[in-house]
């Protein structure tokens, strides 16, 4: 799993990143030239050092309380980012230090991911049980998904002959290009499939918690399913059946985006109608 948010506040990252180094206590005088001017640039390394490593204020806070250095930590999140998980474990003595421009052993990387453990970051080593709150949109999800369980399931196939919506997509493609939009097959499905529940409404309707109603939904909220390395996530298109297949790509491709580097809103994944 990965960070959903966070949140990087400028002032906190160069206040600590500019505090100067304590002068050591127990009433010693001061030190030698030579030797303060050695210290002076150890520190001042160090210190650019943790200022260039990727994490959050948050995280730099935990690791100044707990005197780890954050260049020491080998991150376990996106782009090599050190998470609060990583500090703490680092502190303990089951973290695993940065590699400082070395090559890890082959298969070293898969071996730390093998130890990830869902939302809140992945540790390179969980040593004992550890419970993870499911927040954010994977607790919308884990609600939608345990829901599911709950509809009828069946399988229906059918073979339908693409080759005028292949010649469509091909004359459309380079024009939506120009706008910045890719196009896929995807906005044409969703498309046919809103005008399929536009005839047929009842396809688009939920049982309410009563089960006594029956409720047919105007707005059709149509799911796609994408997967992530977070895990799989189920974002949807607001009324698809006022889109045009233009609006339709674009929105797909901002859920698509959102979804890699898991900026997803809850918005983006609630209300769906149909999937």
């Amino acid at each position: 799993g990965k960070t959903l948010v966070e949140i990087e506040v400028e002032g906190d990252v160069e206040a600590e990143a500019s505090n100067p180094a304590q002068p050591a206590s127990g009433g010693q005088g001061p030190s030698k030239p030579a030797e303060s001017g050695g210290n002076v640039k150890a520190s001042a390394k160090a210190s650019t050092s943790s200022s260039k490593t990727l994490a959050s204020p948050a995280v730099r806070r935990v690791a100044k309380e707990h005197s780890v250095d954050l260049s020491s930590v080998r991150g376990s999140g996106p782009q090599g980012r050190v998470l609060k998980s990583d500090v703490l474990s680092f502190a303990s003595g089951g973290g695993s230090a940065a590699s400082g421009g070395e090559e890890a052993p082959e298969g070293a990387a898969g071996e730390d991911q093998a130890y990830g453990i869902g939302y809140g970051g992945r540790p390179s080593r969980v040593a004992s049980d550890v419970d993870v709150p499911i927040r954010g949109y994977m607790r919308t999800m884990f609600k939608s998904m345990t829901q599911s369980l709950s509809v009828p399931h069946f399988h229906f196939n059918e073979e339908v002959d693409m080759s005028a919506l292949i010649g469509l997509r091909q004359g459309l493609k380079s024009e939506f290009e120009k706008e910045g939009v890719k196009l896929t097959f995807i906005p044409f499905i969703l498309k046919a499939l809103s005008l399929a529940m536009s005839d047929f409404p009842s396809v688009n309707s939920s049982i309410l918690p009563s089960q006594d109603v029956l409720r047919y939904h105007g707005s059709h909220n149509i799911g796609c399913a994408m997967a992530t390395e977070a895990g799989l996530v189920v974002p949807n298109i607001k009324n698809v059946q006022d889109l045009s297949i233009y609006e339709i790509a674009r929105e797909l491709n901002r859920l698509q985006d959102c979804a890699k580097n898991s900026k997803l809103s809850t918005r983006d994944i609630s209300d769906g109608t149909i999937t």
